[in-house]
Protein backbone atom coordinates (compact mmCIF):
# COMPACT_ATOMS: atom_id res chain seq x y z
CA UNK A 1 0.00 0.00 0.00
CA UNK A 2 2.64 2.96 0.92
CA UNK A 3 4.31 2.09 -2.86
CA UNK A 4 0.69 2.57 -4.01
CA UNK A 5 0.18 5.44 -2.16
CA UNK A 6 3.62 7.34 -2.92
CA UNK A 7 2.74 6.67 -6.45
CA UNK A 8 -0.84 8.03 -6.24
CA UNK A 9 0.42 11.29 -4.47
CA UNK A 10 2.96 11.42 -6.76
CA UNK A 11 0.70 10.98 -9.94
CA UNK A 12 -1.89 14.07 -8.44
CA UNK A 13 1.32 16.37 -8.02
CA UNK A 14 2.43 16.04 -11.40
CA UNK A 15 0.10 14.67 -13.83
CA UNK A 16 -1.78 17.44 -15.80
CA UNK A 17 -4.71 19.52 -14.72
CA UNK A 18 -6.61 18.54 -17.94
CA UNK A 19 -5.59 14.67 -18.30
CA UNK A 20 -6.83 14.51 -14.28
CA UNK A 21 -10.05 16.25 -15.20
CA UNK A 22 -10.93 13.88 -17.90
CA UNK A 23 -10.23 10.93 -15.74
CA UNK A 24 -12.55 12.11 -12.91
CA UNK A 25 -15.21 12.84 -15.71
CA UNK A 26 -14.76 9.37 -16.44
CA UNK A 27 -15.56 5.91 -14.71
CA UNK A 28 -13.89 5.77 -11.25
CA UNK A 29 -12.46 2.36 -11.93
CA UNK A 30 -10.34 3.75 -14.68
CA UNK A 31 -9.08 6.21 -12.73
CA UNK A 32 -8.10 3.60 -10.30
CA UNK A 33 -6.06 1.40 -13.53
CA UNK A 34 -4.52 4.47 -14.17
CA UNK A 35 -2.74 4.28 -10.74
CA UNK A 36 -2.59 0.70 -10.80
CA UNK A 37 -0.49 1.01 -14.50
CA UNK A 38 1.64 3.43 -12.89
CA UNK A 39 2.78 1.61 -9.76
CA UNK A 40 3.05 -1.14 -11.68
CA UNK A 41 5.47 0.34 -13.65
CA UNK A 42 7.20 1.83 -10.59
CA UNK A 43 7.26 -1.55 -9.25
CA UNK A 44 8.94 -3.28 -12.45
CA UNK A 45 11.29 -0.71 -12.98
CA UNK A 46 12.56 -0.74 -9.06
CA UNK A 47 12.82 -4.37 -9.23
CA UNK A 48 14.85 -4.11 -12.59
CA UNK A 49 17.39 -1.56 -11.15
CA UNK A 50 17.81 -2.55 -7.65
CA UNK A 51 17.16 -6.37 -7.76
CA UNK A 52 16.66 -7.78 -4.34
CA UNK A 53 16.45 -4.22 -2.69
CA UNK A 54 13.90 -2.70 -0.52
CA UNK A 55 11.63 -0.01 -2.22
CA UNK A 56 12.91 2.93 -0.79
CA UNK A 57 10.84 6.03 -1.45
CA UNK A 58 13.96 7.30 -3.67
CA UNK A 59 13.81 4.58 -6.01
CA UNK A 60 10.21 4.95 -6.39
CA UNK A 61 10.56 8.72 -7.05
CA UNK A 62 13.11 7.73 -9.82
CA UNK A 63 10.85 5.24 -11.36
CA UNK A 64 8.02 7.67 -11.65
CA UNK A 65 10.29 10.57 -13.06
CA UNK A 66 10.41 8.51 -15.98
CA UNK A 67 6.67 7.99 -16.12
CA UNK A 68 5.42 9.83 -19.78
CA UNK A 69 2.14 11.04 -17.57
CA UNK A 70 4.08 12.62 -14.89
CA UNK A 71 6.92 14.09 -17.42
CA UNK A 72 4.62 15.63 -19.74
CA UNK A 73 6.14 19.19 -19.26
CA UNK A 74 8.75 17.83 -21.15
CA UNK A 75 7.37 17.73 -24.25
CA UNK A 76 4.71 20.61 -24.04
CA UNK A 77 4.54 23.44 -26.06
CA UNK A 78 4.95 26.95 -23.79
CA UNK A 79 1.51 27.24 -25.16
CA UNK A 80 -0.20 24.27 -23.64
CA UNK A 81 2.04 24.62 -20.30
CA UNK A 82 0.84 28.54 -20.12
CA UNK A 83 -3.06 26.85 -20.55
CA UNK A 84 -2.52 23.97 -18.07
CA UNK A 85 -1.13 26.67 -15.55
CA UNK A 86 -4.11 29.09 -16.36
CA UNK A 87 -6.60 26.16 -15.12
CA UNK A 88 -4.80 24.24 -12.68
CA UNK A 89 -7.18 21.49 -10.54
CA UNK A 90 -9.48 23.23 -8.53
CA UNK A 91 -9.33 22.33 -4.39
CA UNK A 92 -13.13 20.50 -5.14
CA UNK A 93 -10.89 18.41 -7.60
CA UNK A 94 -8.40 17.65 -5.90
CA UNK A 95 -10.65 16.57 -2.51
CA UNK A 96 -12.08 14.80 -4.74
CA UNK A 97 -8.93 12.89 -6.05
CA UNK A 98 -7.48 12.33 -3.00
CA UNK A 99 -10.59 10.86 -2.02
CA UNK A 100 -9.68 7.76 -3.97
CA UNK A 101 -6.81 7.00 -1.98
CA UNK A 102 -7.19 4.21 0.51
CA UNK A 103 -6.76 4.75 3.93
CA UNK A 104 -3.24 3.44 5.18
Amino acid sequence: MPVWTTCFQSWLDAARPSYLRRLLAGRKQALLEEVDNLTYSALLYTEQAYPGKMLEPWAIAEALQAAPVLNWEDEATEEEKEAEEANPLTDEETERLEALMPDE
